[in-house]
């Protein structure tokens, strides 16, 4: 507020014309003292005009005139903006205040319950939802502004993917899965079964594998919004291996080209660098020992030839491939030449 112009005679009056043509509240001429006026500054930046008076003493004597300077403060012109508008839950939003004037005070409402104080850089984080935004900036001098941005923020719900498939236990003889979906919240389901078939896009698929023994990781992509916000969930498949194989009880060595050797024949679950087959006779002695699936007995015993008619005992020793266990298995054969 202009406190009013005096001089050195009493009574004197005064003349005032503001020389810088702006109007800043109090017009561009005046009889008296400047009134007090509601400023007007509109530009952001301080504005300073000045006033030329020039006083009248009562016996109509016109003094020299005097200039003066006012100042109009600015009220700061207040904006800020987000390097993010829109994400996934928790999302992490840094504002910067990009008033006219950024001021010495501010003041900032998120939307969601917290505020902040600072006019440098701001950080907030979101959860799920719509937030209006606000910063109120006090200058140096005390001017003020404000400004609101409505439905600013928006932050969509993250998905949280997960599932479970059946049977838990599966092995070469039935490979199909069934899996189940436990995300939530989502729409779009995105599988990898961990082989070499394409992508599956749908909610409960069941798949089935290679029948051989192998480890599968598996993969659920679940998101929302178009895909905007994600979430991967990953499960191992075990498919394990069978002990298969049989064991022929009766050979004929009698050199027809039909039946001439006795070996257990394996179809799959056993290990054959873990593997031993021992013949013994009725007597308990060793007649034939052999460490490879692929070589079987036929029929003879060291230098003596082909063994007697009979029945023999056989042992086969062998580890699994599913883990580290052994068997062992025992039966007749019977020679016949």
């Amino acid at each position: 507020m202009f406190q009013g112009f005096s001089a050195d005679i009493a009574g004197s009056t005064f003349d005032w014309v503001n020389t810088s043509e702006t109007d800043v509240g109090f017009g561009l001429s005046g009889t008296g003292n400047i009134p007090i006026f509601l400023a007007q500054n509109g530009t952001g930046n301080d504005i300073s005009v000045t006033v030329s008076v020039t006083p009248t003493s009562p016996n109509g004597c016109v003094g020299l005139p005097e200039t003066f300077v006012i100042t109009v403060h600015a009220n700061p012109i207040v904006s800020f903006a987000a390097d993010v508008v829109t994400g996934c839950d928790p999302l992490v939003v840094n504002f910067t205040n990009t008033s006219t004037i950024t001021g010495q005070n501010c003041v900032w409402d998120f939307g969601n319950g917290f505020t902040a104080l600072g006019c440098g850089l701001v950080t907030n984080t979101y959860n799920a939802g719509v937030y209006t935004v606000s910063l109120s900036v006090t200058t140096a001098d005390g001017c003020f502004g404000s400004a609101t941005v409505n439905n600013y923020i928006t932050v969509f719900e993250t998905p949280e993917a997960a599932f479970t498939f059946s049977p838990q236990i599966l092995d070469i003889g039935d490979t199909e899965v069934d899996f189940t979906n436990l995300s939530s919240p989502a729409d779009l389901y995105e599988w990898d079964f961990g082989d070499t078939t394409p992508t599956v896009f749908q909610i409960n698929p069941t798949h089935i594998y290679p029948e051989v023994p192998n480890e599968y990781l598996v993969t659920l992509i679940a998101s929302n919004n178009n895909g905007l916000c994600a979430d991967t969930a990953q499960q191992l498949v075990i498919i394990q291996d069978v002990i298969i194989f049989y064991v022929p009880n009766v050979f004929t060595p009698d050199h027809d080209e039909f039946n001439e050797g006795f070996h257990p024949v394996f179809t799959s679950g056993y290990d054959p660098f873990d593997y031993h087959l021992t013949i013994f006779n009725r007597w308990g002695e060793i007649v034939f020992e052999s460490y490879n699936a692929a070589i079987g007995w036929d029929g003879t015993y060291s230098n003596q030839g082909l063994v007697q008619d009979g029945v023999y005992v056989w042992q086969i020793e062998f580890k699994e491939t599913m883990s580290d266990k052994r068997h062992t298995y025992r039966g007749h054969v019977t020679v016949l030449k």
